[in-house]
């Protein structure tokens, strides 16, 4: 049974609900993973269904996909954290408000409830701290109102407690419907807190001093002066003195009239968003900064008269390491990690690939990896390096470093690939993938049309909701990683080497898997120099599939097993991964006719 949706012949059960994600996700990319899930469903059901269409559908795709690219450039021109109506109601409460999707799960919060429940995107509202019997109320609220779509919550508030301080909290409730078709409900609570990132943004624009600025928030949260003296410590006059300055510097005569004007400063868009998600952030919690830094950084004029951006840090005069980045992490390592690299008399050489960082892009019709290893071969000999061992991240500088053994072998003493290889594309490899691998791999060699939104879609994804959640998406609930990214030394480095791939946006990596070449195996097989891989002991076999093949078949790759890591390994065994290098360049030093 056929219908039509558009101009194009799909089939109701997959194609339809496919295509209404894809426009969702376009009119809110915090709903990128949807397409993930959906996807290996379909692939699943692919495998199991005799005589599939899977195949030829996904081919149909191309002018849907090419609409859904041209709504998310219009939605994310103008990118909010939220969907823009949503986001702007939010914020401009400034009491606590929460939008909460059927399932319980916290989908959006403002300022106030962050800052008085704690960190709240993608939360369940058991993590509120409310007492059992007011979650209990509130779920009951929630089934109540999103069985139908036309329900209108009853007037009246419900109470709950909180569990910190026994206080009471009332509550209201409001449907909402985003243009992605969810309803969910807005929660507002009565409370308020003076957002932190307003702070030093008021004490610059009032001239307030830093015991002004603490007496301000106290203020604003409704403190009276005989609270914030026991607070701070200090004598109700002293507190008196202040505030009357407080309210001279604000051009306010009262505590109504300053209420008023700090409960306006609230629904203003202050802030840079980069600085509200974190995108891009590296914390301010560290003693030491990740590398690259600034001074690390240079750029050469190519032949043609393109630019390549690289960097080189390390020993100055150490045993050469080509690194090829990442596509998420970048060039980036952990002063930790560095210092090893100092120790083992390693040199770092890190050649930023087109599109990323301030490397020019690739010329018309050249394929990737060709351009790439044209790039660092004239790098090379521009710092007179003769041979390195070559060094790789997950995924696509896996096939980059790959290609640049392949096609010069001359120039590699040995090579070091961290955690999984890219997938070589049979269905049985692409079976053993973790969920989202899986997936860019079927995009990929199905449906490669779609690999340019999926890349727009997903650094949208990361500009709402920050670096560091983005890098726990992936993550994929896998507690090794999620360690990971959760260390503040670790996540540092990662989003450090963020930058430098969400440079030029979605390009950098939309061209890190736009050509690939069609015997991947086959040239990997081919390599005969020394090859070690690095992999998380955390990863379940299957998702190494390809790996431990090459194990069991190559007589020069060997493996080294790294405790407690998973597939971000790069951030959390930093020093194995040095010392491992170290390894390379001394088995090829020993070896040496």
């Amino acid at each position: 049974m056929r219908a039509r949706h558009g101009l194009i012949s799909v089939n109701d059960n997959l194609e339809l609900d496919f295509i209404d994600r894809l426009y969702a996700v376009a009119m809110e990319p915090e709903r990128f993973s949807e397409l993930t899930e959906i996807w290996n469903e379909r692939l699943n059901r692919a495998a199991t269904e005799q005589g599939s269409e899977f195949g030829e559908q996904l081919r149909n795709l191309d002018g849907h996909i090419a609409r859904a690219e041209n709504l998310l450039t219009m939605v994310t021109s103008n990118q909010q954290l939220l969907p823009t109506p949503l986001n702007e109601k939010l914020q401009s409460e400034p009491h606590a408000m929460m939008a909460i999707d059927k399932d319980g799960i916290i989908r959006g919060a403002n300022d106030s409830a962050e800052a008085l429940y704690g960190p709240l995107e993608s939360k369940p509202i058991s993590e509120l701290p409310f007492d059992d019997s007011g979650l209990r109320a509130i779920r009951r609220t929630i089934a109540a109102l999103t069985r139908s779509a036309d329900a209108e919550p009853k007037p009246g508030l419900l109470q709950a407690f909180r569990t910190d301080d026994d206080s009471p909290v009332l509550i209201s409730f409001a449907h909402w419907q985003t243009a992605g078709g969810r309803f969910l409900l807005l929660v507002k609570t009565v409370g308020f807190a003076w957002p932190d990132k307003l702070t030093p943004l008021v004490q610059d624009a009032f001239g307030l001093t830093p015991a002004e600025t603490v007496v301000l928030k106290l203020l604003a949260e409704g403190q009276t002066v005989k609270s914030i003296a026991e607070i701070r410590g200090a004598t109700d006059a002293t507190v008196r003195t202040q505030v009357r300055a407080i309210y001279a510097k604000t051009s306010t005569r009262n505590q109504s009239e300053f209420l008023r004007m700090a409960l306006g400063l609230t629904t203003m868009d202050l802030v840079d968003r980069q600085s509200v998600t974190g995108a891009f952030s590296v914390p301010d919690t560290i003693d030491e900064s990740p590398f690259p830094r600034p001074e690390n950084r240079h750029l050469l004029t190519l032949p043609g008269g393109r630019i390549l951006d690289y960097a080189m840090y390390g020993a100055p005069d150490g045993k050469p390491v080509l690194f090829m980045h990442s596509e998420f992490f970048g060039d980036s390592m952990s002063a930790q990690a560095v210092r090893r690299a100092v120790e083992h008399n390693l040199l770092i050489i890190a050649p930023a690939r087109p599109h990323n960082g301030r490397t020019s892009p690739y010329p018309d019709g050249v394929k990737t990896y060709d351009q790439v290893n044209a790039d660092a071969v004239h790098l090379l000999d521009h710092l007179g390096v003769p041979e390195v061992v070559l060094f790789s991240q997950v995924m696509a500088p896996s096939l980059f470093t790959m290609m640049f053994a392949h096609k010069h072998p001359e120039r590699v003493k040995a090579a070091v690939f961290l955690a999984t290889l890219f997938p070589f594309g049979t269905k049985q490899e692409e079976a053993q993938l973790f969920s989202f691998h899986r997936y860019l791999s079927s995009i990929i060699h199905r449906t490669p049309s779609m690999l340019k939104f999926i890349a727009q879609a997903g650094m949208a994804y990361h500009n709402q909701v920050g670096s560091r959640r983005f890098f726990r998406t992936f993550a994929e609930k896998r507690p090794a990683d999620l360690d990971t990214v959760n260390d503040d030394v670790a996540y540092a480095a990662m989003a450090n080497g963020a930058r430098l791939c969400g440079a030029r946006g979605h390009e950098g990596y939309y061209n890190d898997y736009r050509c690939m070449p069609n015997d991947i195996g086959a040239k990997f097989m081919s390599l005969d120099m020394p090859i070690k891989a690095v992999i998380g002991d955390q990863l379940p076999e299957k998702s190494i599939f390809n790996l431990l093949y090459l194990i069991e078949n190559k007589e020069n790759y060997r493996s080294v097993s790294a405790p407690g890591s998973g597939q971000y390994v790069m951030f959390s065994n930093p020093i194995l991964i040095m010392d491992t290098l170290a390894e390379m360049w001394a088995e090829a030093a020993a070896t040496k006719i």
